[in-house]
């Protein structure tokens, strides 16, 4: 066993902390193959974010996490953002609004009337 930390293999990651819309704050705890449990370090997600245990942490998370799995280790038409594009937002603008008049009354005043 070593000391060297870029030299452990993950083995799994047992939970996480922080937020997802902000990556730089998300720390995953992680279970290194060549040590126990009890040992586990948390690593933060720029240090696990190219590894195949944090891709199948975050696909078993669901809902938006899978968007955190780097472009590069998915395959074309398969990626988060690839496959839950956003739809852009269609704003109104002010010369779209319709203008429409009021009808013009056919009942004509009494006083106007002439004979």
């Amino acid at each position: 066993m070593t000391d060297d930390p870029k030299l452990h293999i993950p083995e799994r990651i047992l939970s996480h902390e922080g937020s997802r819309k902000t990556p730089s704050s998300l720390r995953f705890l992680v279970k290194w193959a060549d040590q126990s449990e009890a040992e586990a370090s948390l690593e933060s997600y720029n240090n696990m974010k190219n590894t195949e245990i944090l891709h199948e942490y975050l696909t078993k998370l669901g809902d938006d996490w899978p968007a955190l799995i780097p472009i590069e280790f998915t395959n074309e038409g398969e990626h988060y953002t690839e496959i839950h594009a956003k739809q852009p937002i269609k704003r109104k603008r002010s010369n779209d609004t319709k203008i429409t008049a009021k009808p013009i009354s056919t009942r004509t005043s009494k006083r106007l009337k002439k004979d």
